[in-house]
C-alpha cells in the first residue's frame, strides 16, 4: 500500500523481464516515479465532471482513484513489455483515455481528451 496525493492506493508490481546487459536502468522505478507524480486526482475530477464511464465488472461507472491508478500502471507495464519484446525505439498503448508511451527508454503517461490524425484520409 502506498500513499498517493493523500490516498492509500494498492500498487501492483509488474514482472517485466529485462535482458541482462541490454539496459542499465529500471523500468519499474520509472513507472513508480510516473505513478507517484501523475495528477490522478485532476483526471478523476474531469472524468466525474464529464461522467466518463468505464465498463467495469460491477457495471458502467466512473472509476475510482485506485482503479485509474491500477489501470494506468498496467498500461505502462504492457507498453514496456512490448517495447522490450519488439526492440522498438518508441511504442504507445492507449485505453480509457490513458496513453502509455515508451520512447528511447523513457516512460510517459498522458490522458487524452481529443486526438485527430491525418492518417484518417
Amino acid at each position: 500500500m502506498k500513499k498517493i496525493n493523500g490516498t492509500n492506493v494498492l500498487i501492483h508490481e509488474g514482472n517485466i523481464q529485462i535482458p541482462k546487459g541490454k539496459y542499465n536502468f529500471s523500468f519499474q522505478s520509472k513507472i513508480a516515479f510516473v505513478v507517484k507524480n501523475f495528477d490522478y486526482e485532476f483526471i478523476l475530477r474531469v472524468m466525474k465532471y464529464l461522467n466518463w464511464e468505464y465498463a467495469l465488472p460491477d457495471g458502467n461507472r466512473v472509476p475510482s482513484l485506485e482503479e485509474i491508478i491500477i489501470l494506468s500502471e498496467r498500461l505502462m507495464n504492457l507498453a514496456v513489455e512490448e517495447y522490450i519484446k519488439e526492440n522498438s525505439v518508441r511504442i504507445a498503448l492507449k485505453t480509457g483515455g490513458f496513453v502509455a508511451t515508451v520512447d528511447r527508454d523513457e516512460v510517459e503517461l498522458s490522458f487524452e481528451f481529443e486526438n485527430f490524425s491525418s492518417e484518417a484520409i
